[in-house]
C-alpha cells in the first residue's frame, strides 16, 4: 500500500501536491480570464453584456474541452500537458490578435425595444444576481473538497471510471473503461478535476462550468425573447428551475447538465440568428463549440443537434420569406466556417471519430438505417424500443395510463404547479393574435420569442417521441428519475413560461421596480427552500445559499466593482491578478488539507480490509473482495506496483471497487464490442508485472472459456494469482 509519508517524503509529496493544485487552479482562472478577453477582441460591436458572458463561457469551456481532448487523444492527458495546451491555444490566439490589429471593440447601445442594460433597476438587479451567482460558486468549491465520496447518476457506473483513465493517460482510441461505449465528454472533463490531487475530491466541482453555461445561455435567451437585461433578469429563473429536485441531481457528476447546457449554448446562438436575421464569425465560432459539446455528452446529442439546427433554420428560412428580407453573414468567410467545424470536432466531436473507427458506427452501440438502407452498423433504433423503456411500460402494464403516472413523477421531480404553468406559455400566440387583429406590426423582441417558443414545442415533442422507446427511459423502473433525460426539454419549458409572463409583469416603468425585487425575493426563497436535495450532508450539497457563503460572494461582487473603477487598464490588471492570487492561497491550503485528510483515512481503511481479506463476514461484495485479493497476492509475491491496468472480462457494474483511495489504477472492459484484435494489439494486456485479468468461473469453465484468459494462456503470460468468491484474478508471470 502506498500512504502518506512521514518526515521529510511526506513533506515534499505535500509540497507537491500543494504546487499542482495552485498550477492547475491558476491555468484555469486564467484561460477564463484570456477568454473573456479575446471575445471582447474578436467580437462585433453590437454585443452587450449578455453576449459577452454566453460567448466567453461557451468559448472558455470548449476551448478547454479541446485543448483537454487534443491531449487525451494523441500524448495523454497529464496536469502539465494540459497546461501547455491550454498555454498553446493562448498563444496562437494572441498571434491572430497582433496579425489582425484588432483592438478590444466597444459595445453599443440596446436595440430598440430593450430596456438598457445600464437602467437603475437593471444594474441593481444585475448587481444582486451576481452577488447570488458568487455565492453559489463559493459554497459549491468548498463543498467539493469535502468528501471523496462519488455519486451522482451513472457517476460511478461509468462517467468517472473513464474520467480516471483519461487522468492517467489512457487514450480513448483504446479499449474502453467500460462496456458504455457513449461519447464521454463530460468524462473528460471529469478527468480535468481529478489531475490536481489524482483522486475524486474535487469531481464535484466539474459540474460547476457547465451550470456557468447553462445560466450564462438562460442569460442570453432571457434577454432575445423579453427585451430585458438578461444579467439582470435572468439569474431568478436559473434560480427557480435549479430548485427543481430533477435538476438538483444534475449538480452531481453525471452528464445531464453537461448536455442541457450545451443544448442551450446552441439553442441560445441560433436564437440569437433567428431574431437578427444575422450571424457573425464569433457566432459561427460559437455554434461550433456549442454543438461539440453537445455531441460529446449523450448519444442523444447528435438528435438533438440535428433537431435544433432543422427547427432554427427553418424559422430563419420562414421569417426571411415573411419579411422579405435576407440573412446576413458580415464576417462569416469559408475560413471561420471551417474553424467552426474544426472546433466542434476538437470539443467533443472526436467522440464519434473515435466509435466510428473502433466499432464501426459513430452512434456505437448503435447504428442507422435510412430508407431500407444501412449507413452503418449496430443495434437500430426499434430493436431496442421496448428494453426498460416507457413503451414496455405501456405494452407490459396492465392498464397502464401514461398520462397518470407522468402527472404523479412529475410532481416528485418537478412541481404541478411548474407544470401547469405551461399554460402561461401561450400568451405569446395570444399577443401575436391580438396585433394582428388590430394591425399592429410585432416588434423584434415579439418576433423573438414567438419563434423561441414555436420552436421550444416542436424541440420538446420531438425529444419526447424520441425517449418514450430509449432504453432506461421506464418512469416505474427509475422511480420517475428517468425524466432527467428530458432536462434540457424542462428548461426550454419553463424558458418559455417566464419569457411569456415577465414583459406582462415589467411593462410599466411605475411596476417595474416593485416586480424586480419581489422576483428576486420569492426566487431566492424559492431556491432556499428546496436546496437541501438531494439528501445528504449539508457541508456536502452543491450550490447551497449560505451565510457565509453570500458574505464571501458579496465581497467578491464588491471587490470586482472596485477594479472596474480603476482609470488605468494595466493597474486593473495587477489588482484582479492580485484578488485572484488571493482566493487561490486561501483556496488551495484548505482543498489540500481536506484531501490529505480524506485520503489518509480511506487508506487505513483499505489497508485494514487487505490485512482482513479472507476474513469471514467482511462488509464487501465479490467484486472489492477480488480488488483485496489483488492487493494480498501482491504483498505475498513481494510485487510493488504504483499503478496497475486490471481488465475485467465480465459484467462489471462498479469499476471503482477496482480503485485505491489514489486513483492509481486503469481499468478496461474487455468483452463485446471492446475484445477486437486492433484494440487488445494497441493497449497489450500483460505486458507489465502489474497487469491484472480478472474473470468469473462460471465463464473460465464454459466450452468456449474466457477469449482475453485463452490468449494470454497460450503465449504463457499469466496466471492465477487471487479468487473472490465468484472471480478469479490472473497477474502477469
Amino acid at each position: 500500500m502506498r500512504g502518506l509519508s512521514p518526515g521529510p517524503v511526506g513533506a515534499v509529496a505535500k509540497s507537491r501536491k500543494m504546487r499542482g493544485m495552485a498550477l492547475w487552479l491558476s491555468a484555469t482562472i486564467l484561460h477564463i480570464a484570456l477568454t473573456a478577453f479575446w471575445v471582447r477582441a474578436f467580437g462585433a460591436g453590437h454585443r452587450d453584456r449578455d453576449d459577452i458572458v454566453f460567448d466567453t463561457a461557451v468559448v472558455g469551456l470548449g476551448s478547454l474541452q479541446a485543448a483537454l481532448h487534443a491531449v487525451a487523444f494523441t500524448v495523454g492527458l497529464t496536469l502539465g500537458r494540459g497546461v501547455a495546451a491550454l498555454a498553446a491555444l493562448h498563444l496562437a490566439a494572441a498571434a491572430a490578435f497582433v496579425l489582425r490589429g484588432r483592438r478590444a471593440s466597444r459595445t453599443s447601445p440596446a436595440p430598440d425595444g430593450r430596456e438598457a442594460s445600464g437602467s437603475v433597476d437593471a444594474r441593481a438587479l444585475a448587481a444582486a444576481g451576481a452577488v447570488v451567482f458568487a455565492a453559489l460558486i463559493v459554497q459549491w468549491a468548498l463543498a467539493a473538497a469535502a468528501s471523496l465520496r462519488v455519486t451522482g447518476a451513472d457517476a460511478a457506473h461509468y462517467h468517472v471510471p473513464y474520467a480516471v483513465n483519461i487522468a492517467l493517460g489512457a487514450n480513448p482510441f483504446g479499449l474502453p473503461a467500460t462496456p458504455h461505449l457513449y461519447p464521454m465528454g463530460t468524462s473528460v472533463l471529469a478527468a480535468w478535476f481529478i489531475l490536481p490531487f489524482r483522486d475524486a475530491l474535487l469531481a464535484d466541482l466539474a459540474n460547476l462550468l457547465p451550470f456557468l453555461l447553462a445560466s450564462a445561455a438562460v442569460l442570453r435567451i432571457v434577454r432575445d425573447t423579453t427585451g430585458r437585461p438578461g444579467s439582470a433578469w435572468g439569474p431568478w429563473i436559473v434560480l427557480a428551475l435549479f430548485a427543481l429536485p430533477v435538476f438538483r441531481h444534475s449538480l452531481l457528476v453525471s452528464a445531464d447538465l453537461f448536455y442541457a447546457a450545451a443544448f442551450l449554448a446552441v439553442n441560445a446562438v441560433l436564437l440569437g440568428m433567428v431574431g437578427r436575421l444575422r450571424a457573425d464569425g464569433l457566432d459561427v465560432v460559437s455554434l461550433g463549440f456549442a454543438t461539440g459539446m453537445l455531441v460529446s455528452t449523450k448519444v442523444t446529442g447528435v438528435f438533438s443537434a440535428a433537431a435544433l439546427a432543422g427547427v432554427y433554420t427553418a424559422a430563419i428560412v420562414i421569417r426571411a420569406r415573411l419579411e422579405k428580407r435576407r440573412f446576413e453573414g458580415p464576417g462569416v468567410s469559408p475560413a471561420v466556417v471551417a474553424a467552426a467545424a474544426a472546433v466542434a470536432m476538437a470539443s467533443g466531436g472526436i467522440w464519434l471519430i473515435r466509435n466510428w473507427w473502433n466499432f464501426g458506427s459513430p452512434l456505437a452501440p448503435s447504428g442507422l438505417s435510412l430508407f431500407g438502407f444501412e449507413v452503418f452498423p449496430g443495434e437500430k433504433y426499434g430493436d431496442t424500443r421496448y428494453y426498460l423503456s416507457v413503451l414496455r411500460d405501456m405494452r407490459d402494464v396492465a392498464g397502464y395510463s401514461l398520462s397518470a403516472r407522468t402527472w404523479y413523477w412529475a410532481g416528485v421531480w418537478l412541481n404541478h404547479g411548474f407544470v401547469l404553468s405551461g399554460l402561461l406559455a401561450l400568451a405569446p400566440f395570444v399577443s401575436a393574435g391580438v396585433a394582428r387583429f388590430r394591425g399592429r406590426p410585432l416588434d423584434e423582441v415579439q418576433r423573438a420569442r414567438l419563434a423561441f417558443t414555436i420552436s421550444s414545442l416542436v424541440l420538446i415533442a420531438a425529444h419526447l417521441a424520441l425517449l418514450v422507446g430509449v432504453p432506461w427511459s421506464s418512469l416505474e423502473w427509475t422511480d420517475g428519475f428517468a425524466l432527467r433525460y428530458a432536462l434540457p426539454c424542462l428548461a426550454l419549458y419553463g424558458l418559455a413560461v417566464y419569457a411569456a409572463v415577465l414583459p406582462a409583469l415589467t411593462r410599466s416603468p411605475r411596476t417595474r421596480t416593485g416586480a424586480a425585487w419581489a422576483l428576486a425575493l420569492a426566487s431566492v426563497a424559492w431556491y432556499g427552500w428546496h436546496q437541501n436535495a438531494p439528501p445528504g450532508p449539508p457541508e456536502e450539497t452543491l450550490a447551497r445559499l449560505t451565510p457565509m457563503g453570500l458574505a464571501l460572494g458579496a465581497g467578491s461582487v464588491a471587490a470586482a466593482f472596485a477594479v472596474s473603477r480603476l482609470r488605468r487598464p494595466s493597474i486593473r490588471w495587477v489588482v484582479a491578478v492580485a484578488l485572484a492570487a488571493a482566493a487561490a492561497a486561501a483556496y488551495v491550503p484548505h482543498a489540500a488539507r481536506s484531501d490529505r485528510q480524506l485520503v489518509r483515512s480511506a487508506e487505513t481503511d483499505l489497508e485494514r480490509l487487505v490485512v482482513c481479506s479472507t476474513c469471514d463476514g467482511l462488509a464487501v461484495g465479490d467484486r472489492r473482495r477480488a480488488y483485496l485479493a489483488l492487493l494480498a497476492s501482491e504483498r505475498a509475491r513481494n510485487l510493488t506496483c504504483a499503478g496497475r491496468r486490471i481488465f475485467t472480462t465480465s459484467r462489471w457494474d462498479t469499476p471503482l471497487d477496482l480503485q485505491s483511495p489514489r486513483f492509481d489504477n486503469e481499468v478496461f472492459d474487455v468483452r463485446g464490442l471492446a475484445f477486437t484484435t486492433r484494440l487488445v494489439e494497441r493497449d497489450r494486456p500483460g505486458r507489465g508485472p502489474c497487469d491484472y485479468v480478472i474473470a468469473t468461473r462460471a465463464a473460465l469453465d464454459t466450452t468456449n472459456g474466457v477469449p482475453l484468459v485463452r490468449l494470454l494462456k497460450e503465449q504463457g503470460r499469466v496466471e492465477i494469482v487471487a479468487e473472490a468468491g465468484q472471480y478469479v484474478v490472473f497477474g502477469t508471470r
